[in-house]
């Protein structure tokens, strides 16, 4: 009876130190997939700035070249006015 109460208190006691080492052990684990998660987190929201950034520059790029191609039009036909004042005759101005 005695062995069988010290067998006991054995197994108790090597279970209560495997249920630590397992806590320690998802701890750990735990930590380490909070900080993997954080650093995925920070590139997913770095790669949404740089996206929504890409999206601007080629709205703004749209809106150059309209505005470039308004600007070459307004020229050429400043110039075909200057070019009848002068009484010269017409010329073609490329892009």
């Amino acid at each position: 009876l005695l062995q069988a109460r010290q067998r006991e208190r054995m197994n108790d006691e090597h279970n209560k130190r495997l249920s630590e080492t397992v806590d320690k052990l998802l701890s750990e684990s735990n930590e380490r997939l909070q900080l993997h998660l954080k650093e995925r987190m920070g590139a997913l929201e770095e790669k949404n700035t740089l996206s929504e950034e890409i999206a601007n520059m080629k709205k703004l790029q749209e809106e150059l070249l309209l505005s470039k191609e308004q600007l070459m039009a307004e020229i050429e036909r400043m110039q075909l006015e200057i070019d009848q004042l002068r009484g010269r005759p017409s010329s073609t101005y490329s892009r």
